[in-house]
């Protein structure tokens, strides 16, 4: 799964900011089930209010959003009055129909069982994701902020310490207890 596999489900091109380098999440598609039959839910309200937030948009993002950008234009000429995005997602398909949420999942399957590693859900990598942060030097309250939790407890749940911090740990109470002999 390279960066053209990357989908910004939920993201509307209004919420881009080419020239301040930002991308603000407001809205969420996902996809569910009702009556038996698969649908996507589309809602400009995010989960809470902590799930609205703006993320600066790194040069590699940067290139890959301004050439969908540009592909989607294309399309739409392409296809004319029967091009779909009226609503102005960044995910799409070719007409301008959403991609479905679920198109990731079977896909991050895939790429797990195509490169023999164990099965994790989508969801799980923002274990990883908070555990990297914390590891590399964000505090809980930066982690918290780029993960969009209400509170820090659920930061802590999702945050695993690598062994470096248990060292850095045990340090901190040999140097206590050195203290105190």
């Amino acid at each position: 799964m390279g960066l053209e596999e990357v989908k910004l489900y939920g993201v509307k091109w209004q919420r881009v900011n080419f020239e301040d380098n930002q991308i603000t999440i407001a809205h969420t598609v996902v996809a569910t089930t009702k009556n038996g039959k698969r649908i996507i839910v589309k809602k400009d309200i995010p989960k809470s209010h902590h799930s609205y937030r703006t993320f600066p948009i790194e040069p590699i993002l940067k290139d890959f959003l301004q050439q969908a950008y540009k592909k989607q234009k294309e399309n739409k000429k392409l296809f004319g009055n029967s091009y779909l995005n009226d609503e102005n997602y960044v995910s799409v398909n070719i007409d301008g129909s959403l991609i479905s949420p679920d198109t990731l999942t079977r896909k991050f399957k895939k790429f797990l069982k195509d490169n023999n590693l164990r099965k994790i859900r989508v969801h799980d990598l923002r274990h990883s994701v908070a555990s990297i942060l914390l590891n590399n030097g964000a505090n809980l309250r930066e982690v918290q902020e780029w993960c969009g939790h209400a509170n820090v407890s659920t930061t802590e749940i999702y945050t695993h310490l690598d062994s470096s911090s248990k060292e850095h740990s045990a340090k901190i109470m040999s140097n206590i207890f050195s203290k105190v002999s």
